[in-house]
């Protein structure tokens, strides 16, 4: 719902990388999950709605790693989680990027992110590219920061710097520790009113 909620988790991290995606369920309405507090053992998380309407029955899913660079032969997955601050806002109209850099080398790089900080009340969402916005990061072009997208809040240009958490694995698929993973890039299926 729209309230906070701790995340026990059964690990502790020295520095936490959390990514979560909502399944808004039967709630009808556009949900941005928001994550706060992201230290030693808990995160908090809570379901946003852009307009500020209440949210409730919403579903949200996460994954936790601890911050780093892991390869194949040590780890059994080439991947990697970093925090960075990104200070520009990007907005329809004005899709502002902040270059990122990889710390492994990847022929297929996967990217998942999270607006990690509550540092301002009006949402954003996690956003990566390449350094055409329309196209997804390559194996040497990485943007990333938060967006908010066709927001009409005129503050938005001004929103506070906050902390985002990415978290990059090569495409493929196998098992970490027992559990089995596939990481792959989808169609393009995502798109505005107007489909362009």
């Amino acid at each position: 719902g729209n309230t906070w909620q701790t995340v026990a988790l059964q690990n502790t991290y020295t520095s936490m990388v959390v990514v979560c995606s909502s399944d808004t369920g039967s709630t009808g309405i556009p949900v941005v999950t928001r994550v706060r507090n992201a230290s030693g053992n808990s995160f908090e998380v809570m379901a946003q709605n852009p307009s500020n309407s209440a949210v409730s029955g919403c579903t949200v899913y996460y994954l936790v790693v601890e911050e780093g660079v892991y390869n194949v032969a040590d780890h059994g997955i080439k991947l990697e989680a970093k925090k960075v601050n990104s200070t520009a806002t990007a907005r329809a109209g004005s899709w502002t990027t902040e270059q990122r850099t990889y710390s492994n080398s990847y022929t297929n790089p996967v990217v998942l992110g999270q607006v990690m900080t509550y540092n301002n009340t009006a949402w954003s969402v996690f956003w990566a590219s390449a350094s055409n916005v329309k196209n997804p990061p390559s194996a040497t072009e990485l943007y990333a920061g938060k967006n908010v997208a066709e927001d009409t809040n005129t503050t938005r240009e001004t929103r506070s710097p906050e902390t985002i958490g990415i978290i990059v694995v090569e495409q493929g698929s196998g098992t970490v520790s027992g559990v089995p993973y596939v990481a792959a890039l989808g169609a393009d299926t995502v798109r505005g009113p107007d489909n362009s």
